[in-house]
This record gives structure tokens, sequence and C-alpha cells, in this order.
């Protein structure tokens, strides 16, 4: 595995638990009920009613199944390099890496306040894909 890609998945993985932890606080909290904050302001409440926990734990999951295929592309490139008879699905295994390394890369993007985050992880430029 690239260990820059490896580095990323790290990242990404600490930061969504750290989402997944806040957001099961927040539900705990207020005993599973939907709860928002009357802020005053319709804008700011439509915000915070768009961004429940619930989202956030779906977008957990989701970045989890994202990490999870790479894992296994990873295990599969392992076995096409062990085995000659599965050489013909090298170039399907490579492209489908390198497409889930390029979300990884946006993905880790999202959280580039963080502290953790290198400038290495930046993309070359903004509409890179």
């Amino acid at each position: 595995m690239n260990p820059l890609m490896t580095d990323i998945r790290d990242f990404i993985a600490a930061r969504i638990d750290e989402d997944q932890a806040l957001a099961q606080a927040a539900i705990d909290d207020v005993n599973g009920e939907d709860c928002w904050f009357d802020t005053g302001n319709e804008h700011i409440a439509d915000h915070y009613r768009r961004h429940s926990t619930d989202r956030v734990l779906r977008e957990v999951a989701t970045t989890r199944a994202i990490l999870a295929r790479w894992e296994h592309l990873h295990w599969q490139f392992g076995e096409i390099q062990t085995d000659p008879s599965l050489r013909g699905g090298l170039q399907s295994v490579l492209s489908s890496i390198n497409t889930i390394e390029a979300i990884m890369k946006r993905i880790a993007l999202t959280h580039e306040d963080h502290p953790d985050f290198k400038d290495e992880w930046r993309l070359p430029s903004p509409d890179w894909w």
C-alpha cells in the first residue's frame, strides 16, 4: 500500500471516529429525541436541522464503507500479484484503487483545518480528479 494513502486513511478514520463520538454523545444527551436549537434565525435553524446527528452517522457509515473498499481492493491487488490466473483483473483493480484514492483525498480536504492535516495531501489544483 502507498504510505501516503495509508496516512490519509488513518487521518480520515480518526476524523470519522470523532464525528461518530460527538453525534452519539449528542443523541445520548437528548435521550434519542430529535432536538434542534431555536436561534431566532431561520437559516441557521435550517442548517442545524439539515446537519442532524442522524445525517452525521450516515456520513460516517458511508466514509467507513469507502475506506473498507480501499482495503479490499488492496487485498485483491495482492491476490492478483500472487496468482497469475487472476492477472486479467489487474487493470480493473488498479483503476478502482486510483478512483477510491482520489475520493479519499477529497474527503481528507474537508478536514484541512485540522492540525493533523498535512500540506502534502492538498490536491495539485482545485479541479484535479
